[in-house]
């Protein structure tokens, strides 16, 4: 977290950041930007050729969509903490989604469908917005509502849930409770787990 640095203004185009990739909703992007009028900035590197010409096609379709190419950490970081929104349109049940973590360090709301992981990671209506899976109109109107989002609380959100020593901390808890009831499930007589005496 301490690497990440954040910003308190209200940032400028949104951004999508991740592979160019299907399921990770590039194409659902654009149209969620083009849909709240505002501009967008791809960061990704290329995945599948047939997808990332689509991609550039509807890229280069319209006004607003900048492809910025894959992006080193740190800079994506910086322009993260720029952005006035991460778009994460997931398509497919996205276990985690460091790039909603990063974003968040920065400051940086976050709107996206609600699948996977997403509703863990974000706190929905401060932090930013999780929306029916596929409901681009819905993510493109949630949009319409940012002044809500304050980008502190984004930071706060990061510090407090999604940093290396909570994610530690909860990861111990929960494997000394898994410790703590295999011991007393050992300790119990055969006869109380079914054995014979």
């Amino acid at each position: 977290m301490e690497r990440i640095g954040w910003s308190p203004l209200d940032g400028g185009p949104l951004l999508f950041a991740g592979r160019l990739s299907p399921e990770k909703g590039t194409l659902e992007a654009i149209e969620i930007a083009r849909g709240a009028g505002r501009e967008l900035v791809i960061a990704g590197g290329p995945y599948d050729p047939v997808y990332d010409a689509t991609v550039e096609r509807a890229a280069s379709s319209g006004p607003g969509v900048t492809l910025a190419g894959a992006i080193a950490r740190p800079a994506l970081w910086e322009l993260m903490a720029r952005s006035a929104a991460l778009l994460f349109p997931i398509v497919w049940e996205e276990p985690f989604g460091l790039v909603v973590a990063e974003a968040q360090a920065a400051g940086c709301p976050v709107v996206g469908f609600r699948r996977g992981a997403l509703t863990e990671l974000i706190d929905d209506g401060v932090t930013g917005a999780a929306v029916a899976p596929g409901d681009v109109r819905a993510a493109a109107a949630a949009l319409d509502h940012m002044e809500r989002w304050d980008r502190a609380a984004c930071r706060r959100h990061a510090e407090r849930t999604l940093d290396v020593a909570p994610m530690v901390a909860a990861y111990l808890s929960l494997y000394e409770g898994a410790v703590a009831g295999a011991a007393a499930g050992a300790a119990r007589p055969a006869a109380a787990r079914g054995g014979l005496s």
